[in-house]
């Protein structure tokens, strides 16, 4: 079995970048199941022991596939929220009032052929 030292730091120096785990080990060349015993550590099994896990792997601030929230922006939030609630209102009441319109224009017609 061969040691992975170079992979190992590769893997978990793309890891602090935010890189995804799977996108990693492509780009290192390795395989999952030894990134997931890097990680998790492995059970006993048979003549081999028990090992810990090599290093926790700690996620970026801010990874760099995820937008930032300026806080300007959580402010406006609750305005925003506000402006969409009205139009949904808006648009509800205007559907209640077509279909208000097209019900009574159907009983006028109705009414018209005597049924």
């Amino acid at each position: 079995m061969k040691k992975l030292t170079a992979e190992r730091a590769a893997y978990f120096r793309l890891m602090q970048q935010g890189v995804s785990d799977t996108e990693a080990c492509r780009i290192v060349g390795i395989n999952r199941r030894t990134v997931k015993r890097w990680r998790y550590g492995r059970g006993a099994s048979g003549s081999d022991k028990a090992a810990p896990p090599m290093t926790a792997v700690e996620p970026p601030s801010v990874p760099s596939r995820y937008l930032s929230v300026q806080p300007e922006l959580v402010a406006e939030i609750p305005g925003v929220l506000g402006y969409v609630v009205s139009m949904c209102l808006w648009h509800v009441a205007r559907l209640q009032a077509l279909y208000l319109r097209a019900f009574m224009n159907r009983e006028d017609d109705l009414r018209r052929l005597g049924r």
